[in-house]
């Protein structure tokens, strides 16, 4: 799967994780585990926030559940598009 992302906004990746009993969520970048800062969060429901999200964060995240019955994991390649910027052009009389 990928996600595709604009630089400077804020971005959401989802983990929806459902299981008796309530699983943990963990959220990997490459094979190192994500180490949450004032930028980069995850929530009680375990999506991973980039507020904001950087071209540097390109690549490929996956997101572990787990509980006492098993493992499971999902994975996508995220994108980041350069800063999204409007342009409005006037016409100068000559």
């Amino acid at each position: 799967m990928e996600t595709v992302g604009v630089q400077g906004s804020t971005l959401t990746l989802d983990c929806n994780a459902m299981g008796q009993p309530a699983p943990s969520v963990s959220w990997f970048r490459g094979a190192a585990q994500i180490q949450q800062d004032s930028r980069i969060t995850v929530t009680q429901s375990g999506q991973l926030v980039f507020s904001p999200v950087f071209s540097s964060d390109a690549d490929t995240y996956r997101c572990v559940v787990s509980n006492s019955v098993g493992t499971a994991s999902a994975e996508t390649q995220l994108t980041v598009l350069g800063e999204y910027m409007e342009l409005n052009l006037c016409q100068i009389p000559p």
